[in-house]
Formats: C-alpha cells, structure tokens, sequence
C-alpha cells in the first residue's frame, strides 16, 4: 500500500515507512520541532562563516573594546543559546544568539539560516536583525533586537491577562501578516505554534524561529530551498499531512495554511490539532487530519474556518494566507452578534431549565423567552449568518411551542409555529390534537350550559313577576269576592260549591289567556315550561276536585281544604326540584288549610290570604336580580 494516498494509508505501513526513513526522530516529543535535515550540513557553512565580520563579545560591563556586553542568559534550547547584551556602539539592548557548541557544523548551518531568513524578511511581526558576525573562535553569532514578551503558548493560560477568544483572533491575525509577507517574498515557515509566537507588553506580536523555513523560488542562494529538505520536518503536533508524510513537493503556502488552522484549533480548544500517546501515532493522525467535532459552545464560524484550513487536501484548503485572514476579520466584524449569542445563551440555558420542571412558573418563563427572542433576533439582526444564534431561537422557539401545547394555549403555540421554517411535524400533530380535544371540551361545555339554562328555574325575566302579580291579585280579588258574597248575600252551601267550581274552571280559563301574553317572558327554558305545567296541571286538578265536591255535594269547609291541600302539595313539590325557597311558600297555603279548618265562618279569607301571599313570593322570587339572569327571548329545546 502507498503512502502517496493517505486516505488509503494504514498505520502499520506508516509506521514502516517512517522506520526506513529515519526512526531517530520517533523518539523525540510530538511538541518539539523536528530538524531532521540539519544533519547534512556541508560547505555551505565554512563558506557563509568566512566573510562575517568578527565580533567581540564580553562578559565584563566596563569593557569598552568590545562590540557586546553579556548581561544575563535569556534562553538556551538544544543547540542555541541566547543572551542578553549590551551594543557598546548605540549603547542599547540586544539579543544575541549563537550556538552552544561553537564548532558544531550542524548548528551552525542552522543558526545562519535562521538569520539569512529573519534578516530577508524584514517585516513589523519578525525580529529585525541588527547584524550577523563570528567571534573569534569562530562561532556564528547572530545580533537582533531585544524583545520583551510572553509566549502566546503561556498567554493562552494566563489567567491574570484572561485573554478572549477575539484577542485571540487578533494575535493570529498579526501572525497572518507576517506569513503573508513571508509568502510574498517566496518562503514558508513551517513550523507556526503558539510556542513560535511572542507578545509584548504593548501588543506587539512576532512569528519567532524561521530556523526550518524554506524558499519556493530558489532565487535566493543563502536561503534553504524546500527541495533540498530531507527527512521528517516540523512540529507532529501541528504537521500537516504532506509534512508528516515527507513530501517536500507538494509543501507550499498551503502547508503554512494549515499550521495556521491547526493553531486555531489550539486556540479553540486548549490542545494541539494532533494528539496520541506516541509520537508515531501522532504523526499518523497527522496523515488523517480527519475533520473536528467541536463544542458547540465555539462559534460554528471558526469551527468551519479552522476544520477547512486543515483540510487534508491541499486543493481544499484556502488558497491563500490572505483568504484564511479575511474569514477570521469577517469573524471579528460578527464579533458583537456573537458577543450577545453568548450573553443570550445563558438566559436560554436559564429558560430550557425552568421548562423542565414540572411545573414551571408561567412569568418567569414568558419573561426568559421574551428576552432569548429578542436578543437573537437583535444577533441575527447584526450578522444574518449567526447560525448558532438562528440554532438556539429555533431550539427555544420549539420548547415554548411545546410549553404552550401542554398549558393548552393554541393561539400562542401557533404563532411560534408560524415563526418557524419547516416546523417540526410532530409538534403541528400535538398542536392539532390539542385543538380536536378543545374542541371537544368546548362542545360539552356548550351542551352543559345548554342543559343548564333549559333545567335552570332562576333565569328569568321581570315580566314573570308582573305576571304573578297579575295573578295574585287577580285570584285574591276574587276569592275576596266569593268571601263577600258569603257573610253578605248569603249564598247556601249548594250555591258555594257552585260558585266554587265556576271559579276553578274561570281560572283555567283565565291561565292560557294571561301566558298567552306574557309566553315570551314566563316560558324561557324547559324547567319554566316544566313549571307553567304543573301550574296548570294542578288548577286542572283543583277543577276537577270542585266538580267533584259540586257533582257530590261535598261540604264546602272540606272542598276548601282539599284545594288548598293540592296546592300545598303541589308547591312543595315543585320547592323541593327547583327553589326551597317556594318550600316555606307552601306553607301559607297549609296555614290556610289548617286554619280554615278550624275557623270554618273564615276559612275562605284564609284561602283569599294564601292565594295573595304566595304570588307576591312567586313575584319576589323571580324578580331579576341582574341583567346576566335576564333573558327577554325563549330558548327553544
């Protein structure tokens, strides 16, 4: 199987192939830089070193013979070393840096290319070099300017300068300058990392360590072409594919593209791009470069950035530096939508928790989505492309809709509905359930209340009352009458009963006559109609007890005292399935029964009382007390 094809790459064959090449450099740790070409130091040396001029370096201050004076070690890694000095001629700061092992050939040739690089490139974010010499044992020594700073790798975990994420971006975007530069002039850097990366007091910013760069031109002898680059090359932890695979042709600015998205990744998640328990396993990730998941907590707009500049195919990636920086300065334009997506998400955050209780507090959670709404809206309003803003409306927007099907608001979850694009189809099924079983609620309660208002006595109107009065009156009067006509003209007891029966059919006479009259304010539902029935069934049965006590001859005290004991009856009963109140009613035509019976010369007032008593309480009792229990139109049913 070739290596040539990544995607069809194995680890045992990688791991073969890497063996043949050089296996010297699986030892070494993923986050180091790899300078396996450094080994093939030739001529090139000894011919650069012969024309630098001589420098005198000293380790005393007063020394005024010297070029330099070395105050203190700045740093020191494997092969250089870097020192604090004094520039006796400008009397000014610089740093100095040259090779731990002075006659090394190695470091050398890798010190003085550094210098040829740094010192063509001469650019705000890289080190200028002050001068370029030999000392008199012959060592390179490199003179540059002193800079004051912090690594970006320790700046990122800094948590006293706590950084955000757009400082961030503003610092890769300084490292973008440089690169662009650098690429202008026909040379890549490959090796960029947060350890490469040094910022100052004031912001300044400088891509450091051009000691693996490599020119594309081939224009420029001192500088290193990347043909002649051998062996394994760069730091396993940012390589790209066609670094860690050794393929020094397809190695352009494209390359350097991906070190800038593998920072990114750093940046947005605190590790480096590739990872692994083993250098050889990291650097076989590196072959995969296989797109990231990332948080969604990190802004879905970097994500895309930092997954295409590492894309594993050259073609995929930016074509340019220039093309990767203007994605991160349209990010920083969004900066405030996606300052106030983040600000917003801790209210939605806030809202979806209150909706999982079970019962949550309807203001608190109306209040929380009003202001989820707005601020995303506002987000989206900024930057139309806010996808996370858009995601997180959409997610609050469908746990509202669900909150207002399970509180039984239509309206409201409608209206969310209709806020959404492609709503979800299980929500409109919930939502039209809910509405079948309103409905169905609905009409029940129409039924009910329809029931209600056919078996309720107390809906009325003041014209039943004017018809009781009418009554009442009607019937005292009369029975005042046939009372007068006894003690005064002194009618027999044939002719009382006589008189009597005359009377009861006169009333049933009289009964259609006045409900004809007043049908549209006395018959309004079913339980009035029940009642005007009874009414009119019990003076039937009245008629049909005075004929009888007239066909038989009955005595008129107890003629008397059966028409009041059917009214009696007849009054309780209907007390007893519609008012109590006509109960205690039906007392005064037992009072009168009772009454009669004992004082029989008087009996008939009693009736002619009880008769009057009894209507003026059926005039009270229906009187309306309110518009609402007034109803001028008949209900039909």
């Amino acid at each position: 199987m070739s290596i040539d094809d990544p995607h069809t790459l194995d680890f045992d064959t990688f791991r073969a192939h890497l063996e043949t090449e050089g296996a010297d450099t699986l030892l070494l740790p993923p986050d180091q830089t790899i300078r396996s070409d450094i080994d093939s130091a030739d001529l090139v040396t000894s011919q650069a070193l012969r024309p630098l001029p001589e420098l005198q370096i000293s380790d005393t201050a007063d020394s005024l013979s010297s070029d330099l004076v070395a105050l203190k070690i700045l740093g020191e890694g494997g092969m250089g070393l870097v020192r604090l000095a004094r520039q006796t001629a400008l009397d000014r700061e610089v740093a100095v840096k040259t090779t731990r092992q002075a006659l090394s050939p190695a470091a050398t040739r890798v010190l003085l290319q550094e210098a040829y690089t740094t010192g063509f490139l001469e650019h705000p974010n890289i080190i200028p070099i002050y001068n370029v010499g030999r000392t008199p044992d012959g060592a390179p020594l490199i003179v540059m300017k002193r800079i004051e700073g912090t690594s970006w790798r320790d700046l990122l975990f800094d948590d006293e300068r706590s950084l955000d994420l757009f400082d961030h971006i503003e610092i890769l975007l300084h490292v973008c300058d440089a690169l662009r530069f650098a690429h202008s002039r026909g040379v890549i850097h490959r090796d960029i990392k947060l350890d490469n990366v040094m910022v100052g007091p004031f912001n300044e910013v400088y891509l450091l360590d051009w000691g693996i760069a490599a020119s594309i031109r081939g224009d420029r002898p001192l500088l290193p072409h990347i043909k002649d680059s051998t062996g394994l090359t760069g730091t396993p932890n940012y390589m790209a594919p066609e670094m860690a695979l050794q393929h020094t042709d397809q190695q352009d600015e494209r390359t350097d593209v991906y070190l800038l998205g593998a920072t990114l990744h750093h940046l947005l998640t605190g590790e480096p791009r590739h990872s692994g328990a083993k250098l050889l396993r990291v650097l076989f990730h590196a072959t995969q470069s296989a797109p990231v998941e990332y948080n969604p907590s990190i802004p879905t707009e970097l994500a895309d950035i930092a997954n295409r500049a590492c894309h594993p195919n050259p073609e995929e990636r930016f074509p340019s530096v220039e093309a990767f920086q203007q994605e991160l300065r349209g990010f920083l334009e969004h900066r405030q939508s996606i300052a106030l997506t983040e600000t917003t998400d801790h209210l939605a955050d806030e809202l979806l928790t209150s909706l999982d209780f079970s019962e949550p507090d309807p203001a608190q959670v109306h209040e929380l989505f009003s202001e989820c709404r707005f601020g995303y809206r506002q987000a989206l309003r900024m930057w139309p492309g806010n996808t996370r803003a858009a995601d997180r409306l959409r997610q609050c927007q469908i746990a509202m809709t669900r909150f207002f099907i399970h509180t039984e608001n239509p309206d409201a979850a409608q209206s969310l509905l209709d806020e959404l694009q492609d709503p979800p189809t299980y929500l409109s099924d919930q939502l039209q359930i809910l509405r079948d079983r309103l409905q169905q609620r609905h009409d029940e309660l129409a039924r009910l209340q329809k029931m209600e208002r056919a078996l309720d006595p107390g809906r009325t109107h003041r014209g039943r009352s004017l018809f009781a009065l009418f009554l009442g009156l009607f019937w005292g009067a009369t029975t005042f009458y046939a009372a007068f006509n006894v003690h005064h003209v002194g009618l027999d007891e044939a002719e009382q009963l006589a008189n009597n029966m005359r009377a009861g059919f006169r009333n049933l006479l009289v009964i259609p006559i006045v409900l004809f009259f007043f049908r549209r304010h006395i018959v309004t539902n079913k339980a009035n109609r029940n009642l005007v029935l009874v009414l009119v069934t019990t003076i039937l049965a009245v008629c049909f007890l005075r004929w009888t006590a007239w066909r038989i001859q009955a005595d008129i005290v107890l003629a008397h005292a059966a028409d009041l004991t059917v009214y009696t009856l007849a009054l309780f009963t209907i007390g007893l399935m519609t008012d109590r109140r006509i109960v205690f009613m039906s007392l005064f035509f037992a009072i009168g029964a009772v009454g009669g019976s004992l004082l029989p010369h008087v009996q008939i007032y009693f009736e002619a009382f009880a008769t009057v008593l009894v209507f003026l309480g059926f005039a009270w009792i229906w009187w309306p007390r309110d518009k609402a229990n007034e109803e001028p139109t008949p209900i039909n049913g």
